[in-house]
């Protein structure tokens, strides 16, 4: 099933996260008006598996931190 858009950076973010493969199949604008998208491996798409920056990192820094502050509330209330 289909679903999105979503964006550039939320894309990167999930390759980045581990969430999705670089074999995994995303949408290319092909560049051309009227034409359709092609499906290409997203480890071909530079700026969909380059390393984070900018609000990228930022977000990706902040998901990180928030993971780790959940993971450790659970353990707390474990014990």
């Amino acid at each position: 099933a289909s679903q999105g858009p979503y964006t550039t950076e939320q894309l990167n973010i999930w390759y980045l996260q581990g969430y999705m493969s670089a074999d995994r199949e995303v949408w290319k604008d092909t560049g051309v008006v009227g034409e359709m998208p092609d499906f290409v491996k997203l480890g071909s798409v530079p700026e969909l598996c380059a390393p984070a920056q900018g609000k990228v990192a930022d977000a990706l820094l902040q998901q990180q931190q928030y993971a780790q502050q959940q993971q450790l509330m659970l353990q707390q209330q474990q014990e």
